[in-house]
């Protein structure tokens, strides 16, 4: 069982206080929480600084 303690990749929340969603992007795994999943789905530009490669997600139509 391992011991190490993931965080979301927006908010730094750890497991223990937010549930989290694995996900894997470029070969990578990532997490985050489930207050941030909509970001990641909706705004993921807004994540270019914690998610390398973020800013050339393309906008979709529903994006303000």
């Amino acid at each position: 069982m391992s011991t190490e303690t993931h965080t979301c990749l927006n908010c730094n929340s750890p497991e223990d206080k937010s549930p989290l969603v694995s996900l894997r992007f470029a070969g990578q795994p990532h997490w985050i929480c489930t207050r941030c999943l909509p970001i990641l789905i909706h705004k993921p530009y807004l994540l270019a600084d914690k998610l390398a490669g973020a800013e050339n997600f393309p906008v979709t139509s529903h994006e303000d």
